[in-house]
């Protein structure tokens, strides 16, 4: 009898890493490595990470965002094993208290003069498609601004509104999809100020859309696009105008 693979204890040695990555990953996961050596992690513990040859190094990256209280965090790890020994999944068809009470302390944050509802969803590709998906069937509308430094995900619709090369596959994209410049406040197309990219969108709106928008999605703080916080007036500025038009805006 073979022996299943899971049985198998798990190896650290780094050539035996690569290789089982190389044989089982598909190609578009193993493509983006953005080192020369391989990086690997055994463990961490706020904002430290160590190596399989326990060397330590700061994780400025919190795990592409997804670690936002730091590594093992106690509370985190507690409340995670407490209730994966109860409970590990409960679909929406059925009644819970857990994500009730976690809907209803989330929107305890939101800005009171609105009636806020929570939509969860399991990843931010996810959430993208669902904001996309939302803003045309409620708008009635078609065209969408993106960013060209934006990335929002992998999947068909979150592809479509990244504007990074490197993450956009040779295949026909969804249609209606426009895309201006970031201000980048550093490298900017246009330098440092707000107005010319403001007017920017002026001009797609004006020449490349119908004039009627679904909506535009920002990142106030771009991720893969170089970390750059959006400047003061540029979202205001920028939703006005979306909001004009007729779109919802998407942050």
């Amino acid at each position: 009898m073979t022996e299943s693979p899971l049985s198998l204890p798990l190896d650290w040695n780094t050539d035996a890493i690569v290789n089982r990555r190389e044989a089982f990953y598909a190609a578009t996961q193993r493509a983006f490595v953005p080192y020369q050596t391989p990086q690997i992690f055994k463990r961490g513990s706020g904002q430290y990470l160590w190596d399989q040859h326990d060397r330590r190094y700061i994780d400025l990256l919190a795990m592409n965002v997804c670690v936002s209280v730091g590594h093992a965090h106690p509370a985190i790890t507690e409340a995670v094993a407490q209730q994966a020994g109860q409970l590990q999944h409960s679909t929406t068809m059925f009644y819970h208290p857990v994500p009730a009470h976690y809907a209803e302390e989330l929107l305890a944050t939101m800005p009171s003069e609105h009636d806020w509802v929570v939509h969860f969803t399991n990843s931010g590709a996810e959430a993208i498609d669902l904001a996309l998906l939302m803003a045309r069937s409620h708008t009635g509308n078609i065209d969408f601004l993106s960013m060209q430094t934006a990335y929002h995900g992998a999947t068909f619709g979150a592809q479509a509104l990244t504007g990074i090369s490197a993450f956009r596959h040779n295949v026909p994209q969804l249609t209606g999809i426009k895309f201006v410049a970031e201000p980048n406040s550093y490298r900017g197309v246009y330098g440092p100020e707000v107005e010319p990219y403001l007017d920017e969108i002026e001009r797609v709106i004006r020449l490349e859309t119908s004039g009627a928008l679904a909506g535009m999605i920002i990142e106030p703080v771009q991720g893969y696009g170089g970390i750059i916080a959006m400047p003061q007036g540029y979202l205001s500025g920028a939703f006005e105008q979306i909001r004009a038009a007729g779109g919802v805006c998407v942050v």
